[in-house]
């Protein structure tokens, strides 16, 4: 698996290697490696931070988070978890990143700073895929098949709804006004985030493995 992320000046492409452990570091002018860094095992999808200075990369087998500085591509921290970190999301102050830990199928608030466990959420069965919409955090739960939807200024999770079988991924549209997740039952769910509900399930021809919203 490669999970691409695009730098916040486009001018450099990151790719993961799920089975090696490796960060590569593309150069988006020739599209050629530039560098490979050793994050840790099975690292999944990596996620900037909102100023594009960090990348966080969670690595579920080493139970931590893998901290790149991308003003030099270098490892610089790794946050640690008491579980397996299989998704991060970044608060957009930038201050607070969020780890889904599919372990103890909990959420975890950390400080991006000090790595330090401010505050924790029990979610679903497995959580794999984190979306922060405004101030709430959508957790894709795949072994319970359901989407947590957790109201970060309460402070708790506010609903949890039916999405699908064996749910994976998810994207939101340019407005923020539906999310659209992928199942192994051939199916597209969307949600309308204003309410929170599940509108509708498109059903497809084949079993989607990932999903990318183009305005």
């Amino acid at each position: 698996e490669a999970f691409p992320v695009f730098s916040k000046d486009s001018m450099k492409l990151y790719t993961t290697e799920t089975e090696t452990g490796f960060l590569n570091v593309i150069d988006t002018s020739n599209y050629k490696l530039v560098k490979k860094l050793s994050l840790g095992v099975h690292p999944l999808n990596p996620v900037l931070s909102p100023d594009g200075k960090r990348l966080y990369v969670p690595c579920l087998y080493s139970g931590a988070v893998a901290v790149i500085d991308t003003g030099n591509d270098l490892v610089v921290d790794k946050i640690k978890i008491d579980g397996q970190p299989s998704a991060v999301s970044a608060d957009p102050g930038g201050k607070l990143i969020y780890v889904a830990d599919r372990l103890n199928n909990n959420v975890l608030t950390v400080d991006a700073v000090t790595g330090t466990v401010v505050n924790k959420y029990a979610v679903g069965s497995a959580p794999t895929s984190l979306m922060l919409i405004n101030d709430f955090l959508y957790v894709l739960n795949t072994h319970s098949n359901t989407l947590s939807v957790i109201d970060l200024k309460k402070g708790e999770e506010v609903k949890s709804i039916g999405i699908g079988l064996l749910p994976t991924m998810m994207a939101i549209d340019a407005a923020g006004k539906a999310l659209y997740v992928v199942s192994e039952d051939a199916s597209i769910s969307v949600v309308d985030t204003a309410t929170n509900e599940r509108q509708k399930s498109i059903p497809i021809d084949s079993i989607p493995t990932d999903i990318v919203f183009v305005p």
